[in-house]
């Protein structure tokens, strides 16, 4: 914020006339007119977990950049904000007024970051976010790689979904077809069981979990749940699954490599991230130290929409 911008000015700002996704404080109660969006309320939560601090980190799918201004906040060293939709407008506006110089990228596809990073050393990456944006690829399981090809071996990825709670331990995606569940942009609504099937085939192990229920179509529940994962040195394989091992051999290389070089992501020169979960321990896979999604979210409340200003909007001494 500028010293000579004044309430009225900000207010009557041709910015703040248009369209926002997030609600965002940008002087002394005056936020950006964003709407009430529940699922950044999961991402928010597990973020608090994760010691961004000296840490390089991207956010995907950054909208106007609530949660690149809480990496920054919390004093991550280098934060990548990007968003396929350009986005630069109310970038810069929040920058300017708020001082949080992130870098950001727009308008490449997400396999691209990897080649337009790259050269700024930014390449890969410590902590990544991934939040609200699956449900909008035509193919998931593309997605989660493109998303494990730039988290590096110890890094953190928190990812954040609509997805599917059904009632038996199932791996299934329903098609959006007709729009029965969603009018917009929305493809594919995955169960809870196969996320964390997927997630684990990508070497990534689940650390935490939290979830809510929305609505029901035809007897489908619908919900949002945001999962923290450790990018780990092969995939998390549960006692009694003799597929999954198979993925590291030879005939299923070269798919993965599409999206993922694996020796480059083994590059771990400062540890592992830590991650403090304010969970009891859920329940794990057999013979993993991952979480059993399906079996935990019985035993874990959950997260409530009780307090907007602090959980949906971003206030100007908010770190979480």
């Amino acid at each position: 914020m500028t010293m000579s911008e004044t309430k009225s000015k900000i207010e009557n700002h041709p910015m703040m006339k248009k369209d926002w996704y997030y609600s965002i404080e940008i002087q002394p109660g005056i936020f950006t007119p964003g709407r009430e969006h529940r699922n950044v309320i999961l991402t928010r939560e597990l973020l608090k977990g994760i010691q961004v601090k000296g840490r390089n980190c991207l956010d995907i799918g950054a909208m106007e950049g609530m949660i690149s201004i809480l990496l920054w906040r919390r004093g991550a060293a280098k934060v990548t904000s990007y968003d396929r939709i350009d986005f630069s407008e109310w970038i810069s506006f929040i920058q300017e007024r708020l001082g949080v110089p992130f870098n950001y990228i727009k308008g490449i596809s997400l396999n691209k970051i990897k080649e337009f990073t790259s050269p700024f050393g930014l390449y890969p990456y410590d902590v990544v976010i991934f939040s609200g944006v699956l449900y909008h690829m035509f193919d998931p399981l593309s997605g989660l790689s493109a998303v494990r090809g730039l988290t590096r071996n110890g890094g953190i990825m928190l990812m954040e979904t609509s997805a599917v709670l059904t009632e038996k331990d199932e791996c299934l995606m329903y098609f959006n077809n007709a729009g029965r569940f969603f009018p917009g942009t929305n493809y594919w609504q995955i169960s809870f069981s196969c996320l964390d099937y997927l997630l684990r085939l990508l070497h990534f192990e689940l650390l935490d979990v939290s979830y809510y229920k929305s609505f029901n179509v035809d007897g489908i529940q619908q919900g949002r749940i945001a999962i923290v994962c450790r990018a780990v040195d092969g995939p998390v394989v549960s006692t009694g699954d003799e597929w999954m091992p198979k993925t590291i051999s030879e005939s299923f290389l070269p798919d993965f490599e599409e999206f993922i070089d694996w020796e480059e992501l083994r590059i771990n020169k400062s540890g592992d991230v830590p991650y403090e979960s304010e969970k009891q321990a859920g329940v794990f896979h057999d013979g993993t130290s991952s979480l059993n999604v399906f079996e935990s979210v019985k035993s874990i409340p959950e997260t409530k929409f009780t307090d907007p200003d602090a959980q949906v909007r971003l206030k100007l001494d908010a770190m979480f």
